[in-house]
């Protein structure tokens, strides 16, 4: 009987400590001061910087975003996410980072909270499973940083938009060239 209890415990606590969120942190980045550098738009409020000589043997490939393939395999897709393109053309995509990095519960909620929920169950916790998430000011709104191990989700947002947000999704990159793309956002 003692040993049933122990293992129900310790199966209880591993199962918590799976479904735990990730730490919230509040930070700031510098904006990028390289003094060469590609731009890439994709709207008014959707602007990419890169230090040229970060963009060597890199491939980008146009289509509803952007994708930078580079040489090592890593890469950054990026891409600009419209209310009404979602389904929810009254919707503050400003809420949308709330729920989708669990910084807002969203139970019982319209079908828009319902959405965000789903993609943070499927996208955040299970394709990024990431190890901390990082709200961050940017020149003209708030960003935030789901960082995981292999793969990391930034989502931007334009203090006068919120019709509109820009997500960044980056594969197999380190989190210092990944603050690198940051800093050509902010």
């Amino acid at each position: 009987m003692k040993k049933s209890c122990a293992l129900l415990l310790l199966s209880l606590l591993f199962s918590a400590a799976a479904c735990s969120s990730p730490p919230v942190k509040n930070t700031q980045y510098d904006a990028l001061t390289a003094e060469h550098t590609a731009q890439f738009s994709l709207s008014p409020v959707a602007t990419l910087r890169i230090a040229t000589e970060d963009l060597n043997g890199v491939k980008v490939i146009g289509g509803q975003g952007l994708t930078f393939i580079y040489p090592d395999g890593s890469n950054i897709y990026f891409q600009t996410v419209m209310a009404r393109s979602m389904g929810f053309p009254d919707a503050n995509l400003h809420d949308w980072p709330l729920y989708l990095f669990g910084l807002e519960s969203g139970e019982g909620s319209d079908a828009f909270v319902q959405e965000a929920m789903k993609s943070k169950r499927y996208v955040v916790d299970e394709e990024i499973a990431p190890t901390e998430i990082r709200v961050f000011p940017t020149h003209n709104g708030k960003g935030y940083w789901a960082l995981g191990p292999e793969k990391s989700l930034i989502v931007l947002t334009d203090e006068h938009d919120t019709s509109q947000l820009i997500m960044i999704n980056v594969s197999g990159m380190s989190e210092a060239r990944i603050k690198d793309i940051i800093k050509g956002v902010i």
